[in-house]
């Protein structure tokens, strides 16, 4: 196996300039240990869309997956069913990345040291695919684990120290799952896979790489910088971001961008369904103080909808679905 490398990807953002290609340890990314393993459900319980679902002909599908406090939450937008895995402790909630086919990845074992694991599942049952020992002397993770179309490859956002630089740097790190061999890409964070290409962000804009990591350059929006600000369309045309309180959308073929949302709370993780047709995204809920839950609305090109508590999808028994970080839509 190669020893894994870094890679500079000449970004224009002033952290980049900074950056030099250096040689990585093979002891960075070797795993401890592969495991296959059942992740434990905490339960199956009915849940609910707003009014405005019920009017529809034809609702949305798939699902929709989310990290609380009590574990991955798995939301069949078809069945209205909400379950939950049981996940090992962690000090931070990143959020979870995943593919259109159902494999998701979570980081957990995580309490603020330089360890941790990274657990791909299967988001239909919870079994673990595979799990990944992660050492980053010095460092920590900060984004969700993006995962490839074909499950092959994954990538993350970490803050560490640089020996070369005598200073910290954020970048972010794309691997082989088979082998953890892969590259960093100094000033990067947040990454998601759209496709073949990776969006990332770069300071407050947004870049995408294409399938050798190559930057395409500025997409030309200015993104929140915080973990989940941005995703896109399977198909790779629209992309959400975050942008103050609002998800706004840019349409990658026109360049035209528009504000999805409206509303007196903030709006935040967008997420397309796996058809393109709807968004969900977290925020804020009723007179809660705390906690963010998931919403969902109707997709339609330059059209902005005001999103009320409504929208919230909502357990029978629990009330709204809860998440934090970056989240995913996946097929049923």
């Amino acid at each position: 196996m190669n020893s894994p490398f870094y890679h500079k990807i000449n970004y224009t953002a002033p952290e980049v300039s900074k950056a030099t290609p250096r040689l990585m340890s093979r002891r960075s990314w070797l795993a401890r240990s592969t495991r296959f393993i059942a992740a434990a459900s905490l339960g199956t319980f009915t849940v609910s869309l707003g009014a405005w679902n019920k009017a529809m002909a034809q609702g949305p599908t798939g699902l929709i997956v989310a990290e609380s406090s009590q574990g991955i939450g798995v939301y069949n937008a078809g069945t209205r069913i909400l379950q939950t895995y049981e996940m090992g402790y962690s000090e931070t909630r990143l959020g979870i990345g995943g593919t259109a086919s159902g494999v998701i990845a979570a980081i957990e074992n995580y309490t603020g040291r330089d360890t941790w694991d990274i657990v791909l599942l299967n988001a239909r049952t919870g079994s673990e695919i595979k799990r990944l020992g992660m050492s980053r002397p010095y460092g920590f993770p900060t984004s969700a684990v993006a995962v490839s179309s074909d499950a092959s490859t994954i990538a993350f956002s970490v803050d560490e120290y640089d020996e070369n630089l005598d200073e910290r740097i954020e970048q972010t790190l794309v691997a082989q799952v088979s082998t953890l061999a892969g590259l960093g890409l100094a000033g990067a964070k947040d990454p998601v896979f759209i496709g073949n290409e990776l969006l990332v962000q770069v300071g407050d804009r947004l870049h995408m790489l294409d399938a050798n990591l190559d930057d395409q350059g500025d997409l030309g929006v200015t993104v929140n910088e915080r973990i989940g600000a941005a995703s896109g369309s399977r198909d790779g045309r629209y992309i959400a971001y975050e942008n103050g309180d609002a998800i706004w959308v840019l349409d990658r073929r026109t360049q035209a961008t528009w504000a999805a949302t409206n509303s007196v709370r903030r709006r935040f993780a967008p997420a397309f369904s796996p058809d393109g047709q709807y968004l969900a995204m977290l925020g804020g809920y009723g007179n809660r103080v705390a906690g963010a839950y998931v919403y969902i609305i109707k997709f339609e090109p330059s059209v902005t909808v005001n999103v009320t508590d409504e929208y919230t999808v909502e357990s029978s028994n629990d009330g709204a679905v809860p998440g934090g970080g970056r989240i995913v839509w996946v097929e049923a």
